[in-house]
């Protein structure tokens, strides 16, 4: 690929995220740059930096919309399937505790 054709992708690809920040998150492509500097480049929750082949994903409230922080793409997966839900995120914390410990100590149910 020519250095004119990927600075033009480079370009491209700017622009798209640019407004597809601003269109489905309501901030700005330097909000998102702001927030990734902020958590030094790497997940909210499993501090895996992100790849050159995937940035961070916006996490944000599904209910009010708004922005909570960048996450890897298995740990934003992660809260979607726990439905943004406390009470069964606590409940999936009890049952990885649980099999954890009877795993250590030897101790099944």
């Amino acid at each position: 690929m020519s250095a004119t054709r990927r600075n033009n992708k480079e370009r491209h690809n700017t622009y798209v995220r640019r407004h597809a920040y601003r269109a489905k998150y309501g901030i700005s492509l330097e909000k998102y740059e702001e927030m990734c500097k902020e958590q030094n480049g790497v997940c909210a929750i499993c501090h895996k930096p992100e790849s050159q082949k995937k940035r961070l994903a916006i996490d944000h409230d599904h209910e009010t919309g708004l922005v909570r922080a960048l996450l890897c793409n298995s740990c934003n997966a992660a809260i979607g399937f726990l439905q943004d839900d406390i009470g069964i995120a606590s409940n999936a914390l009890a049952y990885l505790t649980k099999y954890k410990n009877a795993l250590n100590t030897g101790e099944e149910n």
